[in-house]
């Protein structure tokens, strides 16, 4: 995972020194301002003058090396047939490089463990959310490590946090080398290591990657930040995007 620690060298950043490009890729990391981000990238494709297009798909993380190259093959064809585009995904991070898409910047935004821990234990229950979150939970767990038996949707959807943390349940135990899904994973990549929790050669593999192949990871926590750095780095596509957040938190949008 990441710690606390870990998180402060971002802002300064991780914002390298890309240039502007036709194609914007947010690989979004759940519950971390990423409905946010995805209105204020709607609204700046308006005024912008760029194609954006959110994706419904939250199973699909990890994909096939054709499934990736498959991924590059769509962008560059929503590329071909709009100019400048905006897409994003829940995905581990793709190497897009290797399939020839060079015009492309990808960004992203993280937050404190702790707190997005709580954030996701929660918004896993938001009723008309739960069963689709239940059966998700089940397909990500290692056998060896839950007891499926006596886990129905009604006992995991009444679970609350507390008693989760006390029982060392396994949906709120993060014990080294288990299979388990983190921030550190969409940075990391495809690979199987990628799921390992805590293990450090994926902690490396995700720093070497948003060092090489990311424009700017922000903090939720400094949203103004981040997009004023965006703004600064890639007016094409970030233009008034922090006057557009600062407009919706006003009126209580976020």
């Amino acid at each position: 995972s990441v710690n606390r620690g870990a998180l402060r060298p971002l802002p300064r950043n991780v914002f390298s020194q890309n240039k502007v490009e036709q194609i914007l890729f947010y690989p979004r990391v759940p519950k971390c301002g990423s409905g946010t981000f995805q209105k204020i990238l709607t609204t700046l494709s308006l005024r912008n003058g760029f194609h954006f297009v959110g994706s419904p798909n939250y199973r699909r993380r990890m994909r096939t090396l054709e499934e990736q190259e498959e991924l590059a093959k769509y962008l560059q064809r929503e590329s071909d047939l709009h100019g400048s585009i905006g897409r994003t995904r829940h995905v581990f991070f793709i190497n897009f490089k290797q399939f020839n898409l060079t015009k492309l910047t990808q960004v992203s935004l993280i937050r404190d463990p702790v707190q997005r821990f709580i954030s996701v234990f929660h918004w896993r229950r938001v009723p008309h959310l739960a069963k689709f979150h239940f059966s998700f939970f089940l397909e990500h767990q290692e056998p060896d490590l839950m007891t499926t038996n006596n886990l129905t949707f009604k006992s995991w959807v009444v679970k609350d946090l507390e008693t989760c943390i006390l029982t060392n349940d396994i949906e709120c135990s993060f014990r080294y080398g288990m299979l388990k899904e983190s921030m550190v994973s969409y940075f990391c990549g495809q690979e199987a290591v990628c799921l390992q929790y805590g293990d450090p050669r994926a902690a490396k593999l995700a720093f070497n990657n948003i060092a090489k192949h990311f424009s700017l990871v922000g903090l939720m926590e400094q949203y103004e930040n981040f997009l004023q750095r965006a703004e600064h780095l890639n007016p094409l596509f970030f233009k008034n995007g922090l006057k557009i957040y600062q407009d919706m938190a006003s009126s209580g949008v976020v």
